[in-house]
């Protein structure tokens, strides 16, 4: 009985046991419901891969328009962004957003196999990324009645933005989603503080081993 379980367990393990199908979910999510790979796939035209600033174009575009939001939250001209229709959605485009964030980390962690080009344009990319997640959760929060605005919302954003740099919990109202939502910021801050010291201990190496090969032929 237990030859045979070993004989059936031994060809199916050969890749792994929960990580391929977890890479491969990752993968199919990202290709198939993410707008950024959606344009970039736009851009590529048939070609391999997209221009190098496809996703530093998306990147700006959507700071720009968070930024934008955080702004228009309390504007006293535009009192239908008050709406309890407006609220939902903008909480589930926000939402969207934050989640393709997200998968797009895992995405790049778990899933892309083109060699790095450059980690100074990674990192750069991912700290723009950083501040993308504190402005969207901010506009999340703000639309859950989650935060109180005590002040300006653009230094109210920055103070979550500077939470997460700290990998520290925002203040909520304590209700479940609220907590959760915090604990799901958080949880992201560190995947993406993870990937940023990754770049830089990359960069490191890649400066000794630069040095090392200019020494061997000196």
């Amino acid at each position: 009985m237990l030859h045979r379980l070993r004989n059936w367990l031994r060809p199916r393990l050969a890749d792994g046991c929960w990580y391929p199908a977890f890479r491969k979910s990752v993968g199919r999510i990202n290709a198939r419901f993410s707008l950024r790979h959606k344009f970039k796939r736009w851009l590529a035209a048939g070609e391999v891969e997209a221009p190098k600033g496809a996703s530093e174009l998306y990147q700006l575009v959507l700071l720009v328009v968070a930024t934008g939001w955080v702004i228009l939250l309390t504007h006293p001209l535009l009192p239908v962004l008050a709406a309890p229709l407006m609220q939902i959605a903008g909480a589930g485009i926000a939402t969207y957003f934050i989640i393709e964030l997200f998968v797009f980390s895992l995405d790049w962690i778990f899933v892309a196999e083109l060699p790095l080009e450059s980690y100074r344009r990674s990192l750069a990319t991912f700290l723009v990324s950083l501040a993308e997640i504190a402005f969207l959760f901010f506009i999340l929060l703000s639309l859950g009645n989650c935060i109180e605005q005590a002040s300006h919302p653009l230094l109210v954003a920055y103070t979550n933005l500077a939470a997460m740099a700290g990998l520290r919990l925002v203040s909520v109202a304590d209700t479940t989603v609220c907590i959760v939502a915090a604990h799901f910021q958080r949880l992201l801050a560190a995947i993406l503080m993870l990937i940023i010291v990754a770049s830089l201990v990359g960069a490191v190496i890649r400066q000794e081993k630069g040095d090392e090969k200019i020494g061997s032929q000196t």
